[in-house]
């Protein structure tokens, strides 16, 4: 697979769709000025990923480096190892542990959750008090240890996936149908929706990485996994059929809209709006250009502030931003804001060449282990319009922990056959 051309037709692509928004939302109108850095970010992370995809210079100068944890590993005698630096594992060593341990962590938080509440009736009759308490809060239910655990889910689903792709075996398939349970229920502690959101986009990523020519079937479990991810909202809004959430929107919609669209104008709104409120952003930041206060890095690395937090007991960094008005209320700006908050412009010029430079790199690459980090590292993508979902912490880890398998291991049966 091409990933430049991923990157630059996902970019172009939301841009169109988020402008097709204007049809039946009276949204704000966007500068200019919002649009070219927009392109920018697409073009310079696009030329990058296709400079280091092709053979150049600078794909020869990262491809042939060995990098600190290929040498440790030749240094490692446990296992087998295939040619002269990958260490081979079985399927099970990895998964079941993981599986079973998710199962023990997941029950264990929610039976906390359970006692901390009274109830299961009392959780789900107040979820949205729960939800909105849960937001930016510095309490832990459990170790927060714990809780991170909980939060792999979506990097063992995507190598259940992979490994029923490269098997066909439907004993993974049943497996990923397990971890999604797990992944649903560690949403269903806050009643967000953020993992769920993430294991639609791996599954979308699946198709792209394994090149697999859709099929209805293909289409129905798509939308069924889709249709989970209402469960949290739904909850919370008490089966209000996302009335509550749309009832905000509708006085700006240029006509009626019937309500048993609200599902698909919510996530719609929720997806595609964020080009309009970092039209906001930016023209409060151009304003005070000269006295905006860069943050270095709390954005875009939340996880690795909020771990020195922790140590050094200094406070967290919190994700909730303050609401744009698009002309609605809306607090979703993109990793574009995360960027330019941080680091200030010249960020923007920095981080999509190395964002680039990092695709074309393991895109590149061809073992198990790799094809699950590209399956996860395109889902991170596809968030971006949204979110850095990296400056979550459940993100983050997992997605280190698929890095750290892909430079250490091979998995046996798939990549012997190689």
């Amino acid at each position: 697979m091409q990933i430049y051309k991923v990157v630059f037709l996902f970019y172009s692509s939301y841009f169109v769709i988020s402008m097709m928004g204007n049809i039946f939302i009276d949204y704000d109108k966007i500068s200019f000025r919002t649009i070219i850095i927009y392109f920018l970010y697409m073009i310079l992370f696009t030329l990058s990923a296709y400079f280091m995809n092709k053979k150049t210079k600078l794909s020869a100068y990262f491809t042939n480096k060995e990098n600190i944890f290929t040498a440790l590993s030749r240094k490692i005698k446990i296992f087998n190892v295939i040619g002269t630096s990958k260490i081979l594992i079985s399927p099970n060593i990895v998964i079941i542990p993981w599986l079973i341990l998710l199962i023990i962590t997941i029950s264990y938080t929610w039976g906390i959750q359970i006692q901390s509440y009274g109830g299961i009736k009392f959780i789900i009759k107040n979820a949205y008090t729960i939800r909105e308490s849960s937001i930016g809060s510095k309490a832990d239910i459990v170790n927060p240890l714990i809780m991170y655990f909980n939060n792999t889910g979506t990097a063992l689903l995507t190598i259940i996936m992979c490994m029923f792709i490269k098997t066909n075996n439907k004993k993974y398939l049943l497996l990923s149908g397990l971890a999604l349970i797990l992944i649903a229920l560690t949403d269903l502690l806050s009643f967000g929706r953020i993992s769920l959101i993430y294991s639609v986009f791996i599954i979308v990523s699946l198709f792209l990485v394994f090149n697999i020519r859709l099929k209805l079937s293909h289409f129905l479990m798509l939308f069924s996994v889709f249709v989970i991810t209402f469960i949290p909202r739904l909850i919370r809004g008490s089966f209000d059929n996302f009335q509550g959430t749309v009832s905000r929107y509708a006085p700006y919609f240029n006509f009626h809209l019937p309500s048993f669209l609200n599902p698909v104008i919510s996530y719609f709104i929720y997806y595609f709006s964020s080009i309009f409120a970092l039209d906001d952003y930016l023209s409060e930041y151009f304003e005070n250009i000269g006295s905006n206060n860069l943050t270095y890095g709390e954005k875009m690395f939340t996880p690795v502030f909020n771990i020195f937090s922790r140590i050094f007991n200094f406070n967290r960094v919190n994700l909730i931003e303050p609401s744009a008005h698009i002309p609605f209320d809306y607090n979703i700006f993109s990793i574009i804001k995360d960027i330019i908050g941080d680091f200030g412009l010249v960020g923007l010029i920095i981080f999509p060449v190395i964002f680039g430079v990092i695709f074309g790199y393991i895109f590149k690459k061809q073992t198990f282990f790799y094809n699950c980090l590209k399956v996860y590292l395109l889902a991170w993508l596809f968030y971006t319009p949204i979110y850095n979902a990296f400056s979550f912490g459940a993100f983050f880890i997992s997605c280190g922990l698929l890095l750290i398998f892909s430079l250490l291991f091979k998995m046996r049966r798939i990549d012997e056959k190689g």
